[in-house]
């Protein structure tokens, strides 16, 4: 006998015999897991009472993992299933079902209107569980009866309860849902997950079942979409249409070609490149391509969507060896991109903007390479599909248009760098959270009024690049502005006073020649930083950032290219005196110059025109 998997309504349930094994700890469902549990059910029942004859919905309990298994008990034998996991469900199942059995139909036996019996459940460590089970009530003399009898109050207080008001018909659709067959409108149903027995071998048989067990529960492992999955393509029953052999072959591939995906996505960098979603989120990477086949979304509640969605196809084995080639294809393709330079760049660009990673598979499975690569141009050109000269940091719906354009910026230059072992590491840049900072600030406009201790702060900050600044060119307003810094103290500084402060401070870092802050919240005066939380270093000069980021850059920290560039002055006249410890107007120019001049090539036709008037000659 193979492992079978397979969704089994409660229904198909009832009338078995359950072993609980004593590897297992007792029950221990607390009154809020029964409870969200009945709430789930409820509005599961009430939002399906409705549904056409000729719809079939069905609410997913999580996996019940079972084993076939024969004992003896006073006597007796038993022919049932060992659960090694996903007893804390199904006994609150059995209880759920006793109650409603005692005090709703009132009757001993199930048979009648459903036909069958209520299941059994025993615990080996409890010797009288099954008697204890069977008659529910206060008995504090262990821990297990004492959770089960609370998980009954839970229960009947539930369906009780004056404010919820269950009338009898209320309690007709929630017994009905719970007890509803695959046929019916509507019904409750586990992923029944039943692993074969290992021969005759008791011994060796119950370690592979503690093993098991340890794996789910110990470590706290649930069972992943993929690991199921992966049991529906292996499964013995599958491919055989073909021939024993050919099906042999069929596993033999999946099971390779699964390990080979598994190891790749683990790759950092190559699932920073097809996905936004964290590496943590996932047990088992390959899930992700699963997702994408079953057209998983982010708001999906269900935790077992996706391998349902392989379950239903998992009885047609054309159509789910089909499928696996189209896993394979998807993965084939993201790996094709990762290796190519020029793809790397534009498509990793298009996902951390949130491009939809199936649509961008598809289009590359309908599309010839030529054609897809102006597609992916295009969608480029889309993404920027705005008037940039005219972005405005203070429009709060403008902010995630300059993040996106200054994200294009780096990675376009990276990507256009002639040194080919040179990627762009969205790793890295995945792995902090980024805000657009002024590469020079002129106003305070950005401090809170009502917090001294920043103003402080920004006052440190500034007085070295004072006296650095005194040092090297003697000026005797400088001491003066020191010295009144100096004064200003946690006990006397006031907002008026502080704001008089940094305009004075602010006039040593400004070229003379410059037109004061009317473009302080241009494209021109913006660049990537690492989102810092630090008020003072925002609102902080040219060369007090300059200084940080020559820190940062030393301790490793990720710095974007086009940010380092310009904080080394990569993009200044170098024949302008002390030109690298300002950020000039010149400056902004040729930062917007390098700008559309790196984007060229996906600049709608008003951008293109004002980059064409910024690069004109001037007329003296």
């Amino acid at each position: 006998m193979s492992n079978t998997l397979q969704l089994k309504p409660v229904e198909e349930l009832l009338d078995t015999d359950y072993f609980i094994p004593y590897y297992q700890r007792g029950y221990r469902w607390t009154n809020l897991q029964v409870t969200q549990l009945l709430d789930d059910l409820w509005e599961y029942a009430k939002a399906n009472e409705r549904n056409s004859a000729g719809d079939n919905y069905f609410y997913c309990l999580q996996p019940v993992v079972i084993k076939p298994k024969s004992w003896l008990k006073n006597g007796h034998s038993f022919d049932g299933f060992e659960v090694i996991d996903g007893q804390q469900r199904l006994t609150t199942v059995y209880i759920i079902l006793k109650y409603l059995k005692k005090e709703f139909l009132k009757v001993e036996s199930l048979k009648d209107d459903f036909h069958k019996e209520l299941f059994t459940i025993e615990y080996e460590t409890r010797e009288d569980s099954r008697d204890f089970l069977q008659d529910i009530r206060k008995d504090f003399s262990n821990i297990d009866y004492y959770y089960i009898y609370n998980a009954y109050a839970t229960i009947q207080e539930w369906f009780e309860n004056e404010e919820r008001a269950m009338n009898r018909r209320d309690k007709d659709l929630f017994l009905n849902t719970l007890l509803g067959k695959k046929t019916d409108i509507s019904s409750v149903q586990v992923i029944w997950y039943e692993v074969k027995r290992n021969g005759e071998d008791e011994d060796s048989d119950d370690k592979d079942s503690k093993q098991l067990f340890n794996r789910l529960n110990l470590g706290k492992i649930p069972l992943t979409n993929a690991e199921l999955i992966k049991a529906l393509f292996l499964a013995s029953d599958k491919f055989k249409e073909e021939g024993e052999e050919e099906a042999i072959k069929k596993k033999i591939v999946i099971s390779q070609l699964w390990d080979i995906m598994e190891q790749k996505l683990n790759n950092p960098d190559f699932w920073a490149f097809i996905t936004n979603d964290p590496q943590d989120d996932y047990e088992t990477k390959i899930e992700f391509l699963f997702n994408i086949i079953a057209n998983k979304n982010k708001n999906e509640k269900d935790f077992y969507f996706t391998f349902l969605h392989f379950l239903k196809i998992s009885n047609n084995s054309t159509e789910l060896w089909d499928t696996w080639r189209k896993v394979e294809h998807y993965f084939n393709i993201l790996s094709e991109w990762f290796s190519n330079k020029n793809q790397f760049h534009k498509i990793g660009y298009l996902i951390a903007t949130g491009s939809n990673v199936k649509s961008l598979l598809d289009k590359a499975l309908k599309l010839t390479k030529k054609d897809f690569s102006v597609f992916v141009d295009e969608e480029i050109s889309k993404s920027i599909n705005f008037e940039i000269e005219s972005l405005d940091y203070t429009v709060s719906s403008q902010k995630a248009k300059i993040n996106t354009l200054l994200l294009l910026f780096n990675v376009e230059t990276t990507r256009k760098l002639k040194n080919d072992i040179t990627y762009y590491p969205f790793q890295l840049h995945k792995r902090y959270n980024w805000s657009v900072e002024h590469i020079q600030a002129q106003n305070s406009e950005s401090f809170n009024s009502n917090k001294k201790q920043p103003w402080l702060d920004w006052l440190a900050l500034h007085k070295p690049m004072l006296m650095t600044m005194n040092s090297e060119n003697a000026n005797e307003e400088i001491p003066k502005t020191i010295e009144k810094m100096k004064k200003l103290t946690e006990e006397n500084i006031t907002w008026d006073n502080f704001q008089t402060m940094f305009k004075e401070v602010i006039t040593y870092f400004i070229l003379s020649t410059e037109n004061g802050d009317n473009s302080l919240h241009e494209i021109s005066n913006l660049a990537l930083l690492t989102d810092t939380d630090n008020s003072a270093l925002n609102n902080s000069v040219f060369q007090v950032k300059q200084q940080r980021l020559m820190e940062m850059d030393k301790d490793g920290n990720y710095i974007p290219i086009c940010t380092k560039r310009l904080f080394l002055k990569y993009y200044s006249n170098q024949n302008v005196l002390h030109s690298n410890k300002f950020w000039t107007g010149q400056d902004r120019r040729n930062y917007l110059i390098e700008m559309f001049g790196t984007l060229e090539e996906y600049l709608n036709d008003t951008n293109t025109q004002f980059f064409k008037n910024l690069i004109a000659p001037k007329n003296d």
